[in-house]
């Protein structure tokens, strides 16, 4: 299950609340939730999950590459310029296919139900880090630009408020991937 546009919205609770009940009303087997670090939305999401009496597992994952390439900053590193609150914090960013990797075993391997996989990337990057190696595979420079205001060019309430919580709260130390707890993980990094 993954909530669109974000768990942090204020209905999210309310919606995943209803899905629960309504999964366990049909006999569902088997809830996976992907889940973000530390949000409290998502930490609300996460509790009705396990509260619910149905198998579970949540999956809590770091930023997806993908935002570069297929998201809501796509426009702005097409017109060379990402401009965040994002500051100097650092992200293990991930690829959505290891993602799902992991979800696939999750949802196959009933010895895994009812854990949390936490997942990232191989290393954390500030987002200047990142565009700095975005610019030497497109051959061109993409500059990041804070933006401390958190006035993004999208507008949404949403990732403003996920930004404005990514750079008081995330790690700032490195990081290390967790999916070694997971069989046949076939992350393209080392664990």
């Amino acid at each position: 299950m993954a909530y669109q546009p974000d768990l942090a919205v204020q209905q999210a609770e309310a919606y995943i609340s209803a899905f629960v009940e309504v999964a366990r009303d049909i006999g569902l087997e088997h809830i996976v939730l992907l889940s973000g670090w530390g949000e409290a939305g998502a930490q609300w999401a996460e509790m009705i999950l396990m509260s619910s009496g149905l198998p579970w597992n949540t999956v809590r994952s770091s930023w997806f590459f993908q935002n570069f390439s297929e998201g809501f900053m796509l426009d702005e590193i097409l017109a060379v310029n990402l401009s965040l609150p994002a500051g100097d914090a650092v992200e293990p960013f991930i690829d959505v296919d290891d993602i799902a990797d992991v979800t696939v075993a999750v949802l196959t391997e009933p010895k895994l139900n009812n854990r949390v996989f936490e997942v990232f990337g191989p290393r954390a990057m500030t987002f200047a880090q990142c565009m700095a190696e975005l610019s030497d595979v497109l051959g061109h420079h993409v500059r990041y630009t804070q933006d401390a205001a958190g006035c993004l060019r999208c507008h949404q309430w949403v990732n403003r408020h996920r930004f404005l919580w990514f750079s008081q709260h995330r790690n700032r130390a490195s990081c290390h991937c967790r999916c070694h707890q997971v069989p046949d993980c076939r992350h393209r990094h080392s664990r």
